[in-house]
Formats: C-alpha cells, sequence, structure tokens
C-alpha cells in the first residue's frame, strides 16, 4: 500500500518491514522512518549526513531528487571529481578510468559552496536573457513583417501610377509581378512563422528551467545543487548556441522588399518583357542579444578556495 509521501524507510524494507519515511537522506539513497532516522542522527557512519523532510524531498525535481552520491558502474560513494572530464569518481573510477588524469579534486571541496555560490543566480539570470533575447526578436520579426507589408502596399501604388499610363500592354506584366511580391512576402513570412514557432518552443523549455531553480534553492543536498545546475547550464548553454547561431547564420537579418521599375515603360513602343523585379534586401539585424558578461556559474577547475588533491600514480 502507497504513503501519503510515496516513500518507505528503506532500513525497514531491508528488514521487511514496511513503514513510511518521514525523512530522505541523499547521501544513502533512502528514505528513514523516524526510529530510523533518529539511529541514523547518531551513528558514526551516518551522524554527518543532512537529511531533509519526505515533503521537501518530494518538492525536487525528479531530475534532482535522483541524483544520489554513489557510483552506478561500481556501487561506491563519490569521493572526487575530475576536472578534464568533470566527471565524479569513486576510488574504483580513479584506477580504471582516470589513471592517468592529474589534479583530481576532492568532491567535498567540490560541492561545499555549491549552495552558497552564483551559479543558480547565474543560471537565473542567464534564463531571463534567453527569454528576453527571444521575445525581442519575435517584436522584431513581428516589426519586420509590419515593414514589409507597408513597403508593398507603397510599391503596388507606385506600380498602379504607371500602370494607369500603360494599362492595356502592362495588364499582364502587373499580374506577374503582384504575385512576385506576394510569393515574396509569403517566403518571408513563412520563414518568420517558421523561427516564431521554434522560439516559442525554446521559451517553453526556458520557463520549464526556470521552474526548476527554486525547489533546487530550497530544497536540494550540494550534490544535487551541483550536478542539477550543471545540467541547466548546459541546456541554457544550447539555448544561447541556438540564439547565436540565429545571429550568426543571417537569421537575424531585416529583410526589406525593393522595387526596380524598369525605365523604359516611359515609353509604350518600347519593348517591355517584364514590369521590374522584386529584390529582397538584406540588412544587418537589429536585435542585440543579450548575455551575461561575467558569468558567476561554478568552475570548479579554476576556484581557486578548492584544495587540489594530486593523486600519486
Amino acid at each position: 500500500m502507497a504513503t501519503e509521501s510515496g516513500a518507505f524507510c528503506g532500513i525497514c524494507e531491508a528488514r521487511q518491514i514496511i513503514k513510511a519515511a518521514n525523512a530522505w537522506c541523499s547521501e544513502c539513497g533512502e528514505g528513514l522512518c523516524s526510529e530510523c532516522h533518529e539511529h541514523h542522527n547518531i551513528s558514526r557512519s551516518s551522524r554527518h549526513h543532512e537529511a531533509i523532510p519526505i515533503a521537501s524531498y518530494n518538492k525536487l525535481p525528479s531530475s534532482i531528487a535522483g541524483i544520489v552520491n554513489f557510483c552506478d558502474k561500481h556501487g561506491r560513494k563519490y569521493e572526487n571529481y575530475c576536472p578534464y572530464h568533470e566527471q565524479l569518481c569513486c576510488p574504483a573510477c580513479i584506477s580504471v578510468d582516470h589513471k592517468n588524469c592529474i589534479d583530481i579534486l576532492l568532491l567535498q571541496d567540490v560541492i561545499k559552496t555549491a549552495k552558497t555560490s552564483a551559479l543558480l543566480d547565474s543560471i537565473e539570470i542567464n534564463i531571463e536573457n534567453i527569454k528576453s533575447n527571444i521575445e525581442n526578436i519575435m517584436e522584431d520579426r513581428k516589426q519586420n513583417l509590419a515593414i514589409i507589408h507597408d513597403q508593398r502596399q507603397t510599391f503596388q501604388e507606385e506600380i498602379n501610377q504607371v500602370r494607369t499610363k500603360v494599362h492595356s500592354h502592362l495588364e499582364t506584366l502587373e499580374q506577374k509581378m503582384m504575385k512576385d511580391m506576394d510569393a515574396t512576402e509569403i517566403k518571408i513570412k513563412r520563414e518568420t512563422d517558421t523561427l516564431t514557432f521554434e522560439l516559442l518552443d525554446k521559451v517553453k523549455v526556458a520557463d520549464a528551467l526556470e521552474e526548476k531553480i527554486l525547489p533546487i534553492k530550497k530544497y536540494a543536498k550540494e550534490l544535487q545543487v551541483y550536478i542539477g545546475s550543471k545540467s541547466i547550464e548546459n541546456e541554457i548553454q544550447k539555448k544561447e548556441n541556438y540564439l547565436q547561431f540565429l545571429l550568426d547564420d543571417g537569421k537575424l537579418c531585416q529583410i526589406r522588399m525593393e522595387l526596380d521599375i524598369n525605365k523604359k515603360l516611359s515609353d509604350i513602343k518600347s519593348t517591355v518583357t517584364s514590369f521590374g523585379e522584386v529584390i529582397t534586401e538584406i540588412k544587418h539585424p537589429s536585435v542585440v542579444l543579450k548575455r551575461e558578461k561575467n558569468k558567476q556559474a561554478q568552475n570548479m577547475t579554476n576556484d581557486p578556495q578548492i584544495v587540489k588533491n594530486r593523486l600519486t600514480k
């Protein structure tokens, strides 16, 4: 039968006793009932563990709550961090996978400032910047479409003025030109709509990342904060790279239509094979992406407060 919290005491379960957990120890990776929690607090091996109320544990994002201080590969506790591979290491990991790595760090030194560092604050700022950038880009695209539409109206009037002089001969050419302009506007609008839909998806992802920050700040353990923050930061970097790609790839360039009226139209007897040409002019983007210049996210390999544990090979 499920408990209200959904978690059972791991120690009791090992004794084939089913009791609801009212606390959770991320170091042990299991729930604790009241009695076992008391023993847990005074046991030499776990007295320094910081268990949290099960209600607080349930508020953590599932990706954060599932972080435990044990190596899945070797079943041993993480004790070190490899800056080169950016990986947590248990003693077995070091001897097998990191035996040639230098400057292996003590994990307790790496994570001890996780909650007090500017990492999460920096991530929140980056999320806000991404959302702000997306909002600015969408507004810029909307304004660009309005300009294109206004230009189309202006050019249509100009075309109609010429048309009044050479109506009979230019009827077919005018229709072709209108189709060209319509096709140009539709093409630009289609591309802009596609970009807008993509940006809206990025906003949803940014919102989801933002919702994770508060429970991480309030309830996550240092290791959970560190790994969860790095995961969120990686996602943010992808979104920042995506926005930068839009800028570098010319997706945010200003688009204009130009109308080049055939000068021979002043002489109706001249041989006229086209009304003119619709030109799509690409201008420099007016969007400026906001990015945090001096990121305060934890860089564990450069933190002067971390004591490096250089292992002897």
